[in-house]
């Protein structure tokens, strides 16, 4: 190009094709500094992509393993994934940032791992269930805590607090496991609490 250097790779798809113009002329361009940013560029544009496969991967695995569980239990389809969509809306409408709210989006999916710990002639018991299956029944909440709080990772501990904590109630009367109340119970459960009775 005419009064300066045009740069771009030949092998990027025209999709993705990036371009790189220096407006100075290529004489007065020091090209083992070219070289070097470009090197650099490239090893941060390959650092994004990587980035945002871990992150769609990551995505897919929890979806898959949530419902999985869904599945088993036989439980309304895509349940977990409308629940994750309510829930970042809540987030975002209380001002959360960004990060934090696509934390919570995901962990959120995780809220009735626990239940996979409870028998099935309980969880699949066709009409209601009696006070001893139901005692039964509401350890999911701490059995989806003892097994997320192992991970020292902030998405899996979000997420235990959200599996213990997401049948807890406003006014602490019949919440449980810890009968905790208002502002006491965490925000994020709060929140898939929410949009986990409005799904069901």
């Amino acid at each position: 190009v005419e009064g300066g250097l045009l740069i771009y790779s030949q092998f990027a798809n025209t999709a993705t094709r990036n371009f790189i113009y220096l407006e100075e002329p290529v004489e007065r361009l020091d090209l083992d500094q070219v070289k070097l940013f470009l090197t650099n560029f490239s090893l941060t544009l390959d650092n994004f992509y990587l980035n945002q496969f871990v992150q769609g991967l990551q995505d897919d695995l929890l979806f898959m393993f949530a419902e999985t569980i869904e599945r088993h239990f036989k439980e309304s389809s895509h349940h977990v994934r409308r629940v994750s969509l309510m829930v970042k809306e809540l987030a975002m409408a209380q001002g959360l940032s960004p990060d934090l709210t696509e934390t919570i989006r995901l962990a959120s999916v995780l809220h009735d791992m626990g239940k996979i710990g409870i028998p099935d002639d309980i969880l699949k018991k066709p009409g209601k269930l009696n006070d001893v299956e139901m005692a039964v029944m509401k350890t999911h909440t701490n059995i989806g805590y003892e097994l997320l709080s192992r991970s020292d990772l902030p998405l899996f501990r979000l997420g235990a607090r959200i599996a213990k904590h997401h049948h807890e109630q406003w006014a602490g009367n019949n919440g449980y496991p810890d009968r905790i109340n208002g502002e006491a119970i965490p925000l994020e459960a709060r929140m898939t609490a929410i949009a986990d009775v409005f799904d069901a």
